[in-house]
């Protein structure tokens, strides 16, 4: 009964971008592990690096961004079903029935995730990924913590789960992390280093950085990504030479950035 907008359910985009290779040999691994974070502020990339690493296995990824609307139980759990049956449309006749019944399902939580599970096992055999982007906007909600912890427990090896978010994951993941099943990608990680600035400005802004000046670069902007796009589109216009001069003086702070801010 839960009406599925399919925009919540589509990969974003990687064109444009820059292959990070750092970051997906960390997380290549991710078809061998239960669980990814990806925890960092707003604009650091999160959603493009999981994105390229997922272009880059050729799994199965159920790609579901939710946001504050989706905190209620049924209408998350109709996402995951409708996004896991983008592949396997057989998928989920009982789990439907289900959450379209008038019991509360937090009552009968446990018995539901069994069924939705059990579902899964009778038909998914390959490696299946699934994706919560913005996992921080529904995290608040008890119930949802719960489905999360219940799904990362009693799933089968072949699913695998990624969760990107711009707050600390509250879930307990002690035991996943003493078994090696969790990978934890962090804002440090994510950050730009002074080859990936480099690379940035040559590949998509058609500027060569000498090494002096992509060191001031990348260190002034904390290797955020959204900062250095914006502090490019604050230079845009100015000839080479101005250019270099502007960067290598760069103040503590750079308008465009501020008002970003």
């Amino acid at each position: 009964s839960v009406r599925v907008l399919q925009s919540k359910l589509l990969p974003p985009q990687t064109s444009d971008t820059i292959k990070r290779e750092r970051l997906l040999f960390l997380l290549a691994s991710i078809p061998k592990r239960r669980l990814a974070t990806v925890v960092a502020g707003a604009g650091y990339g999160k959603t493009t690096a999981v994105a390229q690493v997922n272009a880059h296995l050729n799994v199965s990824t159920v790609w579901y961004r939710p946001d504050e609307s989706d905190r209620d139980l049924v209408t998350f759990l109709s996402y995951l079903l409708a996004g896991i049956r983008q592949y396997f449309p057989e998928i989920g006749a009982e789990t439907a029935k289900r959450l379209d019944g008038d019991k509360n399902i937090s009552k009968e939580l446990e018995s539901v995730l069994t069924t939705f599970l059990s579902e899964i096992e009778e038909v998914v055999e390959e490696e299946l990924i699934i994706v919560l982007d913005d996992y921080h906007t529904v995290q608040h909600s008890q119930e949802i913590r719960k489905t999360l912890a219940f799904l990362l427990k009693h799933a089968t090896p072949n699913v695998h789960f990624i969760l990107i978010s711009r707050a600390n994951i509250d879930l307990p993941l002690s035991r996943l992390q003493a078994m090696r099943e969790v990978i934890e990608i962090t804002e440090e990680d994510l950050a730009f280093t002074v080859h990936e600035t480099s690379q940035l400005f040559s590949q998509l802004f058609d500027i060569t950085l000498n090494q002096r000046t992509a060191e001031t670069v990348q260190q002034k902007t904390g290797g955020w990504i959204s900062g250095l796009m914006l502090l490019y589109h604050s230079l845009k216009g100015k000839s080479f030479q101005e250019l270099e001069k502007t960067l290598q003086r760069l103040p503590g702070t750079v308008k465009t950035i501020s008002r970003y801010l």
